[in-house]
C-alpha cells in the first residue's frame, strides 16, 4: 500500500480508483474490508457516495490490531483462569465490572462514573449523548467478551457458571444470591416499570431492559424499580445487582491447564497491559466505524450529516479518545471524587436526567 501516492484533500472517485492510487489489488468482501481497515492506520478519510475524501495523512501509521477476535477472547479466558487458580474456594460470585477491573479491561473510574453520567460529562466537557453512546457500546462489548470466555471455559468443563441476582437486605451488610421467589419479585417490579415507561414513551417504545441500558433512561429505570420494590418490600431488599455465579472444577483447571497457567502466572501483568491497549485500539476503531456509518446514513436520508446524531459531530472521535483515557486506560487518575462534587448546570431539557439518590456500594458494582 503506497500511501505516498495520495495526498490530503484528494478526492478519489471510487474503490477501484483508490486501489489504483495505492497500487493494491481490487478485492471484495472481507478482503476489501481489511484493506480499508489497514488504510485507516495511515490516514483519515470520509465517504461521499462512492468517492473517498482523504482528510489527513498520519506522520506515523497507527498500530495494527494485533489480536484477532479469537485471540482477544483467549487472553480474557487466560486471565479468568489466572483469577480462578489463585482462590481456594470452589465457588465465586463476581459482577461484570469486578471481572473487568481484575483483568485490567477498564480502570476504577468506569463503573462509578457510569452511575453519574451527567456530572461526569460536565466534568470532562463531553456531550452527554456521546457518553451514553460510549457506555452503551462498550458495556455490550465487555459483556459479550466476558461471557464468550466463560462459555469457552464451561465448554471445557473447567467451570460451570450462571447469571444470578444478588441482593443486600436493609440493615444487613451481607450480600446473598436471591431465591426463586425473590427473583420473581424483582423481575415483576422491573416488568411493571417497563410497562409504565412504555406508556409514557414518545416516539420510541420501550419493550425491553436493553432498550434503556446505556441511555439517559437507565438511571430513571433503576430509580423507579427501586421505588417499586419499596412499595411492598416483603423480602426487605435494600438493593440488588446482577453477577456471575461460577462453580470451579479445581482439579480440571489445575490438571488440564497446568502448563498454560504456569506460563500465564509469569506474565499476567504483561497480558493485562496488552489487553488494555488492545481494548483502547479496538474501541477507537469501532468509534470511527460508527461515525462513518452514521454520516453515510444521514447523508442518504437528509443530504447532510447535520442532523443532531452525536456520532456525526465533528468532535465525536476526539471525545471518544477523552472517554477512553478517563475510563479505560490503565493507571489514569481517579476522578470519581471530583465528579461527585460537580454541580450540574442544565443546558437542554433533553439532557436533564434522573439521578440515583442512594448510590450502590463501590465494592459491589
Amino acid at each position: 500500500m503506497k500511501i505516498s501516492n495520495i495526498g490530503e484533500g484528494q478526492v478519489i472517485k471510487n474503490y477501484k480508483a483508490l486501489c489504483a492510487e495505492l497500487e493494491i489489488p481490487i478485492k471484495a468482501g472481507k478482503g476489501k474490508k481489511y484493506q480499508l481497515i489497514d488504510l485507516e492506520r495511515h490516514c483519515q478519510y470520509s465517504k461521499k457516495g462512492h468517492s473517498f475524501v482523504i482528510e489527513e495523512i498520519y506522520e506515523k501509521p497507527k498500530p495494527k490490531l494485533k489480536n484477532s477476535s479469537k485471540d482477544f477472547i483467549r487472553i480474557v479466558e487466560l486471565l479468568i483462569l489466572d483469577l480462578l487458580a489463585k482462590i481456594k474456594e470452589n465457588r465465586i460470585i463476581k459482577t461484570k465490572n469486578q471481572l473487568m477491573r481484575i483483568m485490567n479491561m477498564s480502570n476504577s473510574n468506569y463503573s462509578q462514573c457510569g452511575r453519574m453520567v451527567p456530572k461526569f460529562a460536565q466534568h470532562i466537557n463531553v456531550n452527554r449523548a456521546i457518553v451514553y453512546d460510549f457506555y452503551n457500546t462498550s458495556d455490550s462489548s465487555f459483556r459479550s467478551t466476558i461471557e464468550r470466555a466463560l462459555k469457552s471455559l464451561q465448554d471445557r468443563r473447567c467451570i460451570f457458571y450462571k447469571k444470578a441476582i444478588v441482593i443486600k437486605r436493609n440493615e444487613d451488610y451481607e450480600h446473598e444470591v436471591a431465591t426463586v421467589d425473590e427473583e420473581e419479585f424483582i423481575i415483576s417490579c422491573e416488568s411493571e416499570v417497563l410497562d409504565e415507561m412504555n406508556k409514557e414513551a414518545i416516539g420510541k417504545n420501550i419493550y425491553k431492559v436493553s432498550d434503556v441500558v446505556g441511555t439517559s433512561k437507565w438511571n430513571e429505570f433503576k430509580k423507579r424499580v427501586s421505588e417499586e420494590i419499596q412499595k411492598d418490600n416483603i423480602f426487605d431488599i435494600d438493593y440488588y445487582y446482577f453477577a456471575y455465579d461460577i462453580t470451579l472444577n479445581r482439579k480440571g483447571i489445575l490438571s488440564t491447564y497446568n502448563s498454560i497457567l504456569d506460563l500465564l502466572l509469569k506474565d499476567a501483568d504483561e497480558k493485562k497491559h496488552k489487553l488494555n491497549e488492545t481494548i483502547i485500539t479496538k474501541f477507537l476503531h469501532n468509534a470511527n466505524e460508527r461515525r462513518r456509518k452514521a454520516i453515510k446514513e444521514n447523508e442518504a436520508a437528509f443530504g447532510t450529516f447535520k442532523t443532531g446524531d452525536c456520532r456525526t459531530e465533528d468532535n465525536y472521535i476526539e471525545d471518544i479518545e477523552k472517554l477512553l483515557y478517563a475510563l479505560i486506560k490503565a493507571n489514569s487518575p481517579n476522578i470519581v471524587h471530583n465528579v461527585r462534587k460537580v454541580k450540574l448546570v442544565p443546558t437542554l431539557p433533553s439532557e436533564i436526567t434522573y439521578e440515583i439518590e442512594q448510590e450502590l456500594e463501590d465494592l459491589f458494582l
